[in-house]
């Protein structure tokens, strides 16, 4: 492979850029071994330039950003260059590192609940940067960090100074780390999936913010991220990765539009397209290989449709005909990249119109919860949802969509029974769900599963994945014992895991692969409702193409419903019969597909369509 830098830029002179990496691997030691994670990745990143890593998980994304952050563990073995700003970075000490962090870079975790304090007010964790990197007094660092609170949009910020991370929701946690990196205005901001856990609208106004920052400062700003809607939008230059490999590089536009590189081609695929339905997303056949398993030659070979014997050799990051770089020993032919996902985009068979209509599997009417806060003396009630009304037939999907706070997340704690209504009606299966209690409640369990928006904190870091895999067959005694370990790897194939994950422990997976094991969980009971809260939020979008496909295959097995949550209105549009818009703890506008993303009547579900990243190549039709 070539030792230059790949330029995803114009060409500067050495020393102009904030970010330069240059050869970087990374090895695990292991008996028998080392395990190299990374591979000669190289790119720069230049003052004001918004830099997109972009890959599915296990690609190493996240693993660049630890090993520019320098939080690797010890034991890690690092080769070659990282340079800020001129400066050798994998030379420091680890007391130099740490004083670079925060004030020289700031990073932006992929899951805040885990990243921040959990006996530390969210007040002491903003102000800590400032007050030891600047030496500002207590009252100053938090007037610091009011106002970068409010720039992040967190309303009341005053008293959330003195709450703990577990009382936030997960966008509002999500937006308090992005304050918290940018508290010191560093040079470099790492953000990795920073906008995850965020609804479309404040997903917007979080990544005008990072923009704007760093232009403002003369900062530059690493995306990591899976979403290319994103990537399109706010970033100057990409760099796709695969198997801990750079494998195509390049200005944005130029990488999605002229992509020459297979596996970036399949990428772009698979994403579900805003007013282009599908009848089925593109995905990649197969996974990303296990570090112990990696292919001799190219990498991507074994998923790669135009593989031969020349790929059994590795190719060399060359430069292309556009300007960008791609690792292929056959490269795709101008425009082939982007006729791959226009042919794709096509409109779907009829809907389906039944003569006579099924009657709801569930259906909620008038459904109300109430929540009390302050003292006995000055109780205040706050009415987070109020008369929502809708039904879900068998084999069905009603897909809930809305801002944070606007109550989709309380609707589905009330379905499954977590929390109790206020008032209202649950009617499932033909009984009335608020009046199941003890035993028969137990038994409604196994007909409605859930999948939450947080996989780390869903699963039991104390469990392996062969035993979180197992827990719902042994819960629910279904099958023979001697059966549940192959019926537990048959679920992780499923969902695209193999049955080496069985021994790992959640904190040894990516966040994409807690969510596929939290997937696999829920539909190994065969459930009749399945409540999807975010459930593919934190999938790259090739894993969540297959997570898609396969939910809309078992729904069609099974005829298993779904009560499916996300702030991705395109994902929302792709799985759903009907969708209902909350806003406020109200249905404002119910329809189908066609009827809100082509129709929509109400002004609040036209601002959320106006809010959905650009998708650039469909202008190329």
């Amino acid at each position: 492979m070539s030792s230059q830098i790949v330029e995803v830029g114009p060409a500067v002179s050495a020393g102009t850029s904030v970010l330069e990496v240059e050869n970087l691997s990374v090895s695990f030691p292991r008996r028998g071994g080392d395990l190299k994670a990374l591979t000669q990745v190289s790119f720069q990143v230049k003052p004001g330039e918004v830099v997109g890593l972009v890959g599915e998980s296990g690609c190493g994304k996240s693993l660049t950003a630890l090993s520019i952050a320098g939080l690797l563990p010890a034991q890690c073995r690092v080769e070659g260059s990282i340079r800020l700003r001129g400066k050798e970075l994998t030379s420091l000490s680890p007391t130099d590192r740490r004083a670079l962090g925060g004030q020289e870079i700031g990073m932006v975790f992929q899951d805040p609940l885990s990243a921040l304090h959990p006996v530390l007010t969210i007040g002491d964790q903003l102000t800590e940067g400032p007050r030891r990197h600047f030496g500002l007094a207590r009252t100053a660092a938090r007037e610091r960090a009011l106002d970068m609170l409010h720039r992040v949009g967190i309303p009341q910020t005053r008293n959330l100074l003195d709450e703990y991370a577990h009382q936030l929701s997960g966008g509002m946690r999500q937006r308090v780390m992005i304050a918290m990196a940018l508290m010191c205005e560093p040079r470099l901001v790492i953000a990795d999936e920073p906008t995850t856990a965020l609804d479309v609208t404040l997903q917007a106004q979080i990544l005008e913010l990072l923009r704007t920052t760093t232009m403002d400062v003369g900062a530059s700003l690493v995306l990591i991220t899976h979403d290319l809607g994103v990537v399109s939008q706010v970033c100057d230059d990409m760099v796709v990765m695969y198997a801990g490999q750079v494998v195509e590089a390049g200005p944005t536009s130029r990488v999605i539009n002229e992509s020459r590189h297979h596996y970036t081609a399949g990428l772009l695929g698979a994403v579900p397209l805003p007013g282009e339905r599908r009848r089925r997303l593109q995905t990649i056949p197969g996974t990303v290989p296990q570090l112990d398993r990696m292919p001799t030659g190219c990498r991507f070979a074994p998923r790669c449709g135009s593989a031969d014997e020349q790929c059994r050799t590795e190719p060399a990051l060359e430069p292309t005909d556009v300007g960008t770089s791609a690792k292929c020993w056959h490269p795709l032919p101008p425009g082939r990249g982007l006729a791959r996902v226009l042919e794709s985009a096509v409109e779907p068979a009829a809907p389906r119109t039944d003569a006579v209509p099924r009657e709801p599997l569930l259906s909620v009417r008038d459904l109300r919860r109430e929540f009390k806060s302050g003292s006995v003396l000055r109780r205040k009630v706050v009415e987070a949802v109020k008369g929502v009304s809708f039904d879900i037939a068998p084999g069905e999907t009603f897909g809930l969509v809305g801002e944070s706070g606007s109550g989709k997340s309380t609707v589905a704690r009330m379905v499954l029974r977590l929390i109790d209504a206020t008032d209202g009606q649950i009617m499932f299966d033909g009984g009335d769900l608020r009046a199941t209690r003890g035993r028969r409640l137990r038994q409604k369990r196994r007909d409605i599963q859930m999948v939450s928006q947080d996989p780390y904190g869903a699963l039991n870091p104390r469990m392996t994945i062969g035993d979180l895999m197992i827990e719902p067959f042994r819960l629910h005694q279904l099958g023979e014992p001697s059966t549940w370990k192959s019926q537990s790897v048959a679920m992780l194939e499923e969902v695209g895991l193999s049955s080496s994950m069985l021994r790992r422990y959640p904190h040894q997976l990516s966040g994409g692969q807690r969510q596929r094991v939290a997937i696999a969980r829920a539909l190994a009971p065969k459930p009749k409702l399945i409540v999807a809260d975010e459930a593919v939020s934190a999938l790259d979008v090739s894993v969540q193409a297959q997570a898609l496909n396969m939910m809309k295959d078992l729904q069609d097995r099974y005829q298993v419903a779904y009560l499916f949550i996300s702030h991705d209105l395109s994902v929302v549009e792709y799985m759903s019969h009907q969708i209902g818009v909350m806003h406020l703890g109200e249905l404002v506008e119910v329809g189908s597909p066609v009827e809100i993303y082509h129709h929509a009547q109400h002004p609040y579900t036209q601002k959320l369509l106006s809010a959905i990243p650009p998708v650039p190549w469909l202008n190329a039709k």
